[in-house]
């Protein structure tokens, strides 16, 4: 799909303009306007600088063509959807928003986040249903046709050894209590003494014998461990600082002091330190074959993209 955009014929543009600007592509069955494209180039600038915090010049170029090649590729393969896959893809995107409200930890935060890259509630719900309608063509018309021998899998296991060692792990649950409000600011230095005076008085209950899972239910400020009794299981290195410096020195069942990270205020219990083993074949068995039906997948994919083009009949009606 790398060369797709620059594949697609140029015509004279239209002019033709509805609410939702003017028409930039159309193809057999399908329309994009200029201002989904401008939210989806907004959206991938949003995510480019909240990881490397500078966008290079000349780098919304790239953004530009990127996000129409994305939205064409996608729009072109969610047309091709049949009932069943509609049905998948209306259950898995839905999934999907709820899961990310639930991230947010507030509809409030959420709406915002959508309002900075652009977007309205229903118009990002309409993107992660054609997203995954697009998903759910890929996967029946192509990942379906990919077979792999039990013997490949096998050799595969065999040739790369170091890959199954699995490093020591912690285990921990942790009670936290967030630095942070909604709108994404530190909280004030009065609430941040409140917590940890709260969180003192939790840690002396639990010597005391109160259940440290029910306090984490009821108190945690952590929607991604909350829900799973505050479980972590994390490797060393991988989160640094007084964090994980508490789960190396405690003893199994132990509570820690009131930890201070980034995030928020903690409590800490280490629950176990899982050894370095290796893992056996049947355990990584279904990973290895989702690595190499990638493999194949991407190998494929080109092929299915410039199909889909043809079959789309694609016209550019102005100039990105």
């Amino acid at each position: 799909m790398a060369a797709f955009l620059a594949l697609l014929p140029v015509v004279q543009a239209s002019g033709a303009e509805t609410n939702q600007g003017p028409v930039l592509v159309r193809a057999r069955g399908i329309e994009i306007r200029t201002d989904e494209w401008t939210r989806r180039v907004r959206a991938l600038g949003v995510a480019f600088t909240n990881e490397v915090k500078v966008i290079r010049p000349g780098a919304w170029d790239q953004f530009r063509a990127i996000a129409l090649e994305q939205l064409l590729f996608t729009r072109l393969a969610a047309a091709r959807a049949t009932e069943a896959d509609k049905k998948r893809a209306t259950f898995e995107s839905g999934a999907f928003v709820a899961g990310l409200q639930h991230q947010f930890g507030s509809n409030e935060s959420f709406q915002s986040h959508l309002r900075s890259l652009g977007y309205g509630d229903d118009d990002f719900r309409r993107q992660k249903l054609e997203e995954a309608l697009a998903t759910a063509v890929i996967d029946r018309e192509v990942r379906a046709s990919v077979h792999l021998p039990e013997a490949d899998l096998r050799r595969y296991y065999d040739e790369n050894p170091a890959r199954w060692e699995q490093p020591e792990r912690y285990r921990v649950a942790q009670l936290m209590l967030r630095g942070r409000d909604d709108a994404g600011q530190p909280v004030p230095p009065a609430r941040r003494e409140e917590q940890r005076r709260q969180l003192q008085e939790w840690r002396r209950q639990v010597l005391g014998g109160t259940n440290f899972a029910e306090l984490i239910r009821l108190h945690s400020e952590d929607p991604g461990s909350r829900d799973r009794g505050g479980e972590l299981t994390f490797v060393p290195g991988e989160i640094g600082g007084d964090f994980e410096t508490a789960a190396r020195t405690l003893v199994p069942g132990a509570i820690s002091d009131v930890i201070t990270t980034p995030a928020g205020q903690h409590l800490l219990v280490l629950r176990e330190r899982l050894p370095v083993q290796r893992l056996t074949y049947d355990a990584v068995r279904d990973d290895i074959r989702q690595l190499l039906v990638q493999r194949e997948m991407e190998l494929r994919i080109p092929e299915f993209a410039d199909r889909v083009r043809r079959d789309g009949a694609v016209e550019i009606l102005g100039t990105p």
